[in-house]
């Protein structure tokens, strides 16, 4: 699978995202190299987790606003591999997905 990613540098300093990265590797099915996928882990590592998921072509900067408030209750939350902070797969039909 062809796999795009922006270089980490392009989000070191951006203004409003405090957030240290974090990262899973998902294997690929047909055996080629595994998709970095990005995560946001804020707030007590026992408190309950908050999915917030965005579509294409947002990433997890869409929620900056929303992470603090969720903070004191929140533990990691993810992103879809749409090419932000962690990868994208090229060509990937997020519709094929979902079902639509």
């Amino acid at each position: 699978m062809d796999v795009l990613r922006t270089p980490d540098d392009r989000f070191v300093g951006l203004h409003g995202w405090p957030y240290e990265p974090h990262y899973v590797e998902l294997a690929d099915p047909d055996g080629g190299a595994a998709l970095r996928m990005h995560y946001v882990d804020e707030g007590p590592a026992d408190g309950p987790v908050v999915l917030l998921l965005h579509g294409e072509p947002t990433w997890a900067y869409l929620y900056r606003k929303m992470i603090p408030g969720l903070v004191d209750k929140m533990s990691p939350g993810g992103t879809l591999p749409t090419g932000d902070l962690g990868q994208a797969l090229k060509g990937f039909d997020f519709g094929s997905v979902l079902g639509s």
